[in-house]
C-alpha cells in the first residue's frame, strides 16, 4: 500500500528586532525585551515587553514582537491577540497580517488565514515577501481543498521568484508544493513536471524524486516508478515509506514483469525494521510473503498488521485490510493498481524506533 508525507509548507516567520535610537525607559525595556528574545529567554522577553507597554500601549511594534515571542512559547492565542491589538494600532502593518495569518493556518483556521494573507498582498509593494504570501494562501487554500485557487497562487508565488536571484532552494520548495497540489487534483502529468522541475533544481531532493515515483506508479508507468523508487531509497536511505511503497510495486503489479518476490521482501523487511509499529508498512511485507507463495506467513502478518491498528487506535481501517487476509487465506497473491484514498490523506505514519 503506498502511502505519502505531508506536503512541504513554504512560510516564514520573522523576529523583527527594533533599532530605536534614544535612551528613554520605553526604549530601555524594548532593547531589553529583543535581547532577552534573541537569546530564547522568553519568559524575561514577555516582562520587558509588558513593561514596555504600560508605558506606551499604543505602540504596534511591541505587540507584533511579543506576539512572536508568544508564537514562540506555543500560546498561540496569546500570540494572535497580540497580533490583533497591532493590526487594531496599525491597519497597514503587512509582517502583523502574515504572522497573523501563518499562525491562525497553523490552527487549522484556514478562512481567517487566506483573509490576513489577501490583507497583506494589498498592502506589500515588496515582490520577494509577495511571493512568500503567495504561497502561504495558496498552501490554506489547498487544506480548504480549493485545488484550482492553491494552484494560481503558487503559480503567481512562481512568476515572482523566477524573475528574481533567490536561493534555488526556494524554488525547489516552490515547485514541489505546487506539484503536491496537481497530485491531489488528479492531474499527475502536471505534476510530474513540477517534480521534475524541483529534481532539475536540485538532483538530491530526495522527496521529490520519491512524490513522482509514487506519481509514475499511478499513472502505470511501473518502468519509470521502479526508476525514482531506485533513486529515492540511495538519497534517503532511512526513509521506510520509499522502502514501503517500493516494495508494494514489486509485490503487487498487475504486469509480472515488474514483480519480484524476493527484492520486494527484502525492501519490506527494511521499512518494518525501522518502523515496526507500522500496520501498513507489515501490510506490505504480508503481500512479498504471499508474491513468494509463503502464505501462513503472509496470513500471520497481515494479522498482526490489524491488531496493531487496533492498539494505535486505527481499528476503523482494519477493513482495509480484511480483503488482503481473505486473499492469503485462500493461497492468492495481491494485486492491485494503485490509487490515491481519501483516507491516505490524513493517515500518519507510526513513529519508528
Amino acid at each position: 500500500m503506498i502511502m505519502k508525507r505531508a506536503s512541504v509548507i513554504i512560510c516564514c516567520i520573522i523576529f523583527t528586532c527594533l533599532s530605536l535610537n534614544g535612551c528613554t525607559e520605553e526604549d530601555y525595556l524594548l532593547r531589553r525585551g529583543n535581547r532577552e528574545a534573541e537569546s530564547r529567554n522568553y519568559e524575561a522577553a514577555i516582562k520587558f515587553y509588558s513593561e514596555a507597554l504600560k508605558i506606551n500601549p499604543r505602540n504596534a511594534d511591541l505587540y507584533y514582537n511579543r506576539g512572536l515571542v508568544w508564537n514562540y512559547m506555543n500560546e498561540i492565542d496569546k500570540a494572535i491577540a497580540d497580533y490583533t491589538t497591532a493590526l487594531e494600532i496599525n491597519k497597514e502593518f503587512i509582517n502583523a497580517y502574515f504572522t497573523r495569518g501563518s499562525t491562525l493556518r497553523k490552527k487549522g483556521d484556514y478562512d481567517l488565514a487566506i483573509s490576513d494573507f489577501t490583507k497583506a498582498l494589498q498592502f506589500n509593494p515588496d515582490n520577494s515577501s509577495k511571493a512568500g504570501l503567495y504561497f502561504n494562501r495558496a498552501y490554506a487554500w489547498f487544506k480548504k481543498g480549493d485545488y484550482e485557487r492553491a494552484i494560481g497562487d503558487y503559480t503567481e508565488g512562481i512568476r515572482i521568484i523566477e524573475a528574481m536571484k533567490v536561493d534555488p532552494k526556494k524554488k525547489t520548495e516552490a515547485y514541489y508544493a505546487r506539484a503536491e497540489v496537481w497530485y491531489e487534483k488528479g492531474d499527475f502529468d502536471n505534476a510530474i513536471s513540477d517534480y521534475t522541475k524541483a529534481i532539475e533544481i536540485n538532483p538530491k531532493y530526495a522527496q521529490a524524486v520519491f512524490s513522482r515515483a509514487n506519481t509514475w506508479h499511478e499513472k502505470r508507468n511501473y518502468a519509470s516508478a521502479v526508476i525514482d523508487y531506485e533513486r529515492a531509497a540511495e538519497l534517503d536511505p532511512q526513509n521506510a515509506v520509499v522502502y514501503n511503497n517500493y516494495s508494494w510495486l514489486l509485490s503487487t503489479c498487475p504486469d509480472s514483469k515488474f514483480r519480484d518476490g524476493a527484492k520486494a521482501l527484502k525492501l519490506a523487511q527494511k521499512a518494518v525494521a525501522i518502523n515496526p509499529d507500522e500496520a501498513f508498512f507489515l501490510s506490505t511485507l504480508s503481500a512479498a510473503y504471499a508474491e513468494l507463495g509463503n502464505f501462513k506467513e503472509a496470513v500471520q502478518t497481515v494479522e498482526k498488521a490489524i491488531l496493531l491498528l487496533k492498539k494505535n487506535n486505527k481499528e476503523n481501517l482494519k477493513d482495509i485490510l480484511i480483503p488482503q487476509l481473505e486473499s492469503y487465506k485462500a493461497e492468492k497473491p495481491w494485486r492491485e493498481d494503485v490509487k490515491r484514498e481519501d483516507w491516505m490523506l490524513k493517515y500518519e505514519i507510526e513513529k519508528g524506533k
